[in-house]
C-alpha cells in the first residue's frame, strides 16, 4: 500500500481484499457491486440479517427520543428487555454490557466475589478449556485456552487453570481448595467448531432432581460448591422456548445455584450484550 493510501486503523486485524458497503438480510455487496450470501453474519452478530426493517424502526424511534442517560438513571426500555429474558430463559437477573469479553469479565467478578462476599471464602481461581476463546481483554485472554492468543501480553493475571475438553474424569483433577467456578463453552467456536460431549458435559451441567428448587445447577459445581459460568459468545443462541418450559418459580437464584450465562452478538442482532 503506497503512502498516500496508508490506514490509519491500528492494524489489529488481518483483512480479506473487499470492501462491503451494502447489506440487505443475508446478502452483502462490495464496493465494486459484487453480491454474496452471508455465511458470517459478522462473526456471529447480525443473526437476524442485515438492515431488517422492525430493528431499523425502532432504532430510528430511539434515537429521535433519547440517545444515552447512564445507568445512574431509570430506562424503561432497558427494564422491558430484562424483563423479556428473564421470563424467556432460566435467569432471574440481567447485566447489560458492550460485548462478549465484558459479559464474561462479568461472570469472572461475579463468581469471585460470590465465593468471598457470600461464602467468605478466598477462593479466586477459574478453571477453563483448552482451546477456548473468551475474549480479548486481559483477563478473558487469560481465561482463554489458547496460547497464540496470549503471546505478546505477559505476565498474564494469575487465577485461571485449563482442563482437557470433553474429560469429565480429567477435569476432576483440576478442581482444587483455590477452585471458585468452571467456564464452559457448550461449543467451542474459535477452538474449531467442537460440541461438548453430552454424556461428559451433563456431568458438569445438568439439572437437580425433581423437587430441588434451584432449577438447573452444574452438578459436579454444586458438589464442590463452587460456581458455574457458561460463555456463549459466538457458536450458539439461546432456546428461549425450551427454557421457560423448564423454569420453575425460584429457579437459579444466584445464591442458590450460584450459575452464570453469557451471550455475547447473538443478542438483538448485535445491539446488545449480556451476563445473567
Amino acid at each position: 500500500m503506497g503512502e498516500e493510501n496508508k490506514s490509519s486503523l491500528f492494524p489489529t486485524y488481518g483483512r480479506f481484499p473487499i470492501t462491503i458497503v451494502k447489506g440487505e438480510g443475508s446478502r452483502l455487496w462490495d464496493d465494486t457491486g459484487k453480491e454474496y450470501l452471508d455465511l458470517m453474519t459478522g462473526i456471529a452478530v447480525t443473526n437476524l440479517g442485515h438492515a431488517p426493517k422492525q430493528i431499523k424502526e425502532k432504532l430510528v424511534e430511539q434515537l429521535d427520543q433519547l440517545w444515552h442517560i447512564s445507568n445512574l438513571f431509570g430506562i424503561p426500555n432497558q427494564e422491558k428487555l430484562a424483563k423479556l429474558l428473564t421470563d424467556n430463559s432460566c435467569a432471574d437477573a440481567v447485566f447489560f454490557c458492550n460485548s462478549g469479553a465484558e459479559a464474561n469479565e462479568a461472570a469472572i467478578k461475579l463468581a469471585r466475589r460470590y465465593n468471598q462476599k457470600v461464602l467468605g471464602n478466598e477462593r479466586y481461581e477459574i478453571v477453563t478449556f483448552k482451546q477456548s476463546f473468551h475474549g480479548r481483554t486481559l483477563a478473558t485472554l487469560t481465561a482463554t485456552g489458547q496460547a497464540k492468543v496470549q503471546e505478546g501480553f505477559l505476565p498474564l493475571p494469575e487465577g485461571f487453570v485449563y482442563a482437557p475438553y470433553n474429560d469429565a474424569d480429567a477435569l476432576k483433577g483440576y478442581i482444587n481448595e483455590k477452585t471458585c467456578a468452571i467456564m464452559l463453552e457448550l461449543v467451542q467456536a474459535e477452538g474449531g467448531i467442537i460440541v461438548a460431549d453430552p454424556s461428559g458435559s451433563s456431568r458438569i451441567f445438568s439439572r437437580l432432581p425433581k423437587g430441588l428448587r434451584a432449577g438447573f445447577r452444574w452438578a459436579l459445581c454444586s458438589a464442590k460448591r463452587i460456581c458455574a459460568m457458561r460463555s456463549d459468545r459466538e457458536a450458539t443462541a439461546p432456546r428461549s422456548a425450551e427454557r421457560r418450559s423448564r423454569r420453575r418459580p425460584g429457579s437459579l437464584r444466584w445464591r442458590r445455584s450460584s450459575a452464570s450465562n453469557c451471550l455475547s452478538a447473538l443478542l438483538s442482532s448485535g445491539l446488545s450484550r449480556f451476563a445473567s
